[in-house]
């Protein structure tokens, strides 16, 4: 990510401060008649809405008797072209709340303008379409809905966020999945107080201007009380201080496009971050927010919603009593803790780094009720790996949808999930006990995201969330082939790693015999029978035992039969069809995929045609794959192995995988071509 940040430092250029004094980018209800007439967008037709304008202005003023407030002020102009781009008639704004407090929003207007001919009609926005939803612990979506919308339409609104969280400073994205013409964030912030700003991104800024400017606020300060009946009197003070004025305008961004094998977009939408760092008021000491990982740390482990809980939890019971822990090995303990948990509590889907933090909660609640979310599971994992005498300590982490961790700010809301880090012997485990398809030390693949920090008294740090699980499949069966170009026989499928859990939740979801007739169903092959292996057990391969039959292909005929040498496992389309990436390939985990099947071919043929044995290899032995046929008397033996080593792949890498796949699909749809001799 340290990339991203420094391509768009390089591309910032400064302007006179006379940009200052310039209007905003449009006026609210002044539409030019030219954009309600345009039929489709020059730069991309595809798109069937864009973003005209996106102008918002976010500053930090004085509100007497209130303090200093945040103010966000949003003004967006936006064009519909077909039907695919009614959703953009529904807007929503994110609301925090937090100890009480609350922020507001203020001033919510809008119209939809449309042409009658050569007449501009206005249709506002009705109290009647605007609701709200609760949409986390600390956060309600307000909802609207924009009124007769049609081909053609231009849809406007605006509105103004107060806010008390000073530290809540929403991130400004240049980017949305539709073009954007003028994109432009502007903010105000009084010297006091000092944010991080990072902007993030593969766009040029045509404008990133900052400068200092001196303003002056009147404040009151009512009188309080010196004694019984007195009363000091009430003040104005003018206070004189520096703003920092920043400008950040970017003009005709494409829209953004999720690729395959990519981790959240928010790692790669270009936008602007502001994390508060500290506050320096006049003869005041300094207040740090962002502060030190270290600091961070002791936050955590007193917490009420976290350490606090950790600390007294089931000082008195001890759900693990009874699980016979005497004289075990510190592995056996683990595996007995983990699985007691796994079984006893089950995950709700909801991502959690924090606990509740009211004061009839505790851990013992989810434990009983059979049910929690990701906190609560992995924070009584924790807990109860303590009570077996073993060295544990939480992780925090965040999930492939939910970002980078950036190292450089110590701040709660880059993490949004909890594992457990358990010392064996000089080793540690990294476990996680919301998922039921997966073995012990297995994380789920939405936790494979970089790195986690570790909670804990005297082993604070980062660690690697990482897992030795591959995405494995090893097809293997022995076939015989007909001279009528007939194929019978079976194979053997064996999955291991992240390939076999997702087949596992289907087979325990769904019963084993409506596993099978399934797959049945859905074969391409006449199947005789299906046999399943190791369905529950999740430290073996979940094998697929297929008896079947292929008619013969017309193509064949008495004398010559096409044969494809690979019946499955065949990679299909290549996954990498874009000319450029521009953002990393993110497998997740490594890749292996294996085929090694024998075929009986009819006595009196032998091979005419047969595809050349080929072996590739990505830069720095990070991925290889090796094809071959060869023939032994009647018996035809195909091999074909894929393995992907290296989990991320950089957007100049791009190019090699690319190819490599393109190789490997070419080869595999070759065909043999046996002669009657």
């Amino acid at each position: 990510m340290k990339l991203l940040y420094a391509l768009s430092f390089i591309t910032f250029f400064f302007l006179s401060a006379s940009i200052y004094g310039q209007a905003p980018p449009m006026k609210f209800g002044k539409i030019d008649p030219a954009n309600l007439e345009m039929k489709y967008y020059e730069k991309d037709s595809s798109a069937s809405a864009i973003i005209l304008c996106d102008y918002g202005v976010s500053k930090i003023k004085w509100a007497h008797g209130e303090g200093w407030k945040l103010i966000t002020e949003v003004h967006r102009r936006i064009k519909i072209f077909n039907k695919d781009g009614y959703k953009w008639a529904d807007g929503e704004v994110y609301l925090w709340h937090q100890f009480g407090d609350k922020e507001k929003l203020n001033f919510l207007k809008g119209f939809t303008y449309n042409l009658d001919g050569k007449k501009v009609v206005k249709s506002k926005l009705e109290k009647s379409s605007i609701f709200e939803e609760k949409y986390n612990a600390n956060q309600d979506d307000k909802k609207f809905t924009m009124p007769e919308v049609k081909e053609g339409s231009i849809i406007e609104y605006s509105y103004t966020i107060v806010s008390d969280f000073l530290f809540n400073f929403d991130d400004w994205k240049f980017q949305s999945t539709i073009p954007v013409v003028w994109s432009e964030f502007r903010t105000k912030i009084p010297e006091y107080y000092i944010y991080q700003v990072v902007p993030q991104g593969y766009l040029p800024f045509d404008v990133a201007t900052n400068e200092m400017l001196p303003q002056t606020e009147t404040i009151a300060v009512a009188g309080r009380s010196t004694a019984p009946g007195q009363r000091s009197e009430s003040s104005v003070n003018t206070v004189k201080y520096m703003e920092e004025n920043r400008i950040w305008i970017v003009k005709d961004a494409p829209k953004f496009e999720s690729e395959d094998f990519m981790t959240s977009s928010n790692n790669y939408i270009s936008k602007v971050s502001y994390e508060l760092a500290f506050k320096k008021m006049p003869n005041s000491p300094q207040i740090d927010y962002m502060g030190t990982w270290d600091k961070f740390n002791r936050r955590f482990l007193e917490a009420e919603y976290f350490g606090a809980h950790l600390n007294r939890a089931w000082k008195i019971t001890n759900p693990i009593k009874g699980l016979a822990l005497e004289g075990k090995s510190e592995e056996e303990k683990v595996t007995v803790v983990y699985n007691f948990v796994k079984n006893k509590i089950s995950w709700n889907g909801n991502n959690r780094c924090t606990l509740k933090k009211t004061a009839d909660y505790s851990l013992k609640n989810p434990l009983n009720e059979g049910k929690g979310n990701s906190a609560e599971v992995n924070l009584i994992l924790t807990t109860l790996m303590r009570k077996a005498g073993l060295k544990a300590d939480p992780v925090l982490i965040s999930t492939r949808n939910h970002g980078i961790v950036k190292q450089e700010f110590p701040m709660m809301d880059q993490f949004n999930y909890v594992i457990c880090k358990v010392n064996v012997g000089d080793q540690y485990l990294l476990l996680d006990a919301t998922d039921a398809y997966l073995p012990i030390n297995t994380l789920p693949e939405r936790c494979l995201n970089g790195q986690g920090w570790v909670v804990s008294k005297d082993q604070p740090g980062w660690v690697n969330v990482t897992s030795k699980e591959k995405k494995s499949t090893k097809i293997s069966g022995s076939l015989n082939l007909s001279d009528d170009g007939t194929i019978t026989g079976n194979l053997k499928y064996a999955y291991e790693g992240y390939k076999a859990r997702s087949l596992r939740k289907t087979f325990l979801n769904s019963g084993e015999q409506n596993y099978i007739d399934d797959k049945i169903d859905n074969s391409p092959w006449e199947i005789n029978s299906l046999q399943l292996e190791n369905a529950k057990n999740l430290s073996q391969s979940f094998v697929e035992n297929y008896d079947f039959e292929i008619e013969s292909d017309d193509v064949s005929t008495a004398s010559i039969i096409y044969l494809s040498p690979m019946l499955d496992g065949k990679q299909g389309s290549n996954p990498f069809k874009l000319e450029e990436r521009k953002y990393p390939v993110d497998f997740g985990a490594p890749i292996e995929e294996t085929y090694y099947v024998t075929i009986d071919i009819p006595e009196g043929y032998m091979i005419d045609q047969s595809p050349v044995p080929l072996a590739l290899s990505l830069p720095a032995k990070s991925g290889n794959y090796k094809f071959q046929v060869t023939q032994q008397g009647n018996k035809l033996m195909v091999y074909s192995k894929l393995s992907i080593k290296k989990i991320q792949f950089s957007p100049q890498e791009y190019a090699y995988l690319k190819e490599f796949f393109a190789q490997i699909i070419k080869k595999q749809n070759e065909q043999i071509v046996l002669k009657r001799t």
